[in-house]
């Protein structure tokens, strides 16, 4: 690595710091385990939506929503629900992250 330039200014001193580093790439995690969901659930009546707008305009949030289309969850939804969610009774279920 060259060794710094110093200048008689400041400002020109700004030229010697190191450069920031890119943020590394967002994962949309509600994406994965939305796609994930829709493998499980699909066959089921459980309909899995992905960025599921709460609002007209509404602000960016990920989101998703676990809709049972069952009276109640029934046994082979039951082995594929995580916990937290399999004890559940609700028929609208929205996680979000």
């Amino acid at each position: 690595m060259p060794s710094p330039v110093y200048f008689d200014s400041p400002i020109e001193n700004l030229y010697n710091l190191p450069m920031k580093q890119p943020h590394p790439p967002k994962v949309y995690w509600h994406d994965v385990l939305g796609t994930l969901f829709e493998l499980l659930f699909t066959n089921l009546e459980v309909e899995v939506q992905v960025d599921f707008k709460l609002m007209s305009d509404p602000p960016r949030a990920d989101i998703l929503l676990l809709r049972r289309h069952s009276p109640s969850w029934t046994p082979p939804q039951l082995a594929r629900l995580p916990d937290g969610i399999r004890h559940n009774p609700a028929q609208h279920i929205l996680i979000e992250f």
